[in-house]
Formats: C-alpha cells, structure tokens, sequence
C-alpha cells in the first residue's frame, strides 16, 4: 500500500478555516448591528467551517492510520 503524501495539518487549518473565522466575525458584527442578510452570510460561513473541520478530521485519521502501518 502506498504511503500517503505528507499534509501539514497546520496549513489545512490556517487555507480553510482561519479566513472564514475573520469572515464570520465581519458578518456576526453586521447581524448584531441588525443587517439580517449579514445572518444568512454567517450562517453560510459557519456550514463551511462545518464542512472544513469534518475534512481536517479525516485527514487526521488517516494520517494517524498510516503511522500504524
């Protein structure tokens, strides 16, 4: 089985989730300032820090899975 190639988890994290966390903050400011559209943008950034966080997870799996072999 071939090993898999080298993922900085770090890197992961910083591309996919640090961004839309600064993102979010803009958004939730706008909400509480009462910009009902800045909710729905909220909403949308946190489903896809949702979805970001599942694929870090895996990856993390499968990574520790390999160290195994």
């Amino acid at each position: 089985m071939a090993k898999r190639e080298a993922v900085s988890i770090e890197s992961m994290i910083n591309e996919s989730i640090v961004g839309v966390i600064e993102d979010l903050l803009v958004y939730a400011k706008k909400f509480d300032g009462g910009n009902n559209s800045a909710g729905a943008k909220a909403r949308k950034a946190l489903q896809g820090i949702k979805v970001a966080v599942k694929e870090i997870r895996d990856e993390i799996t499968a990574i520790k899975n390999d160290r195994k072999k």
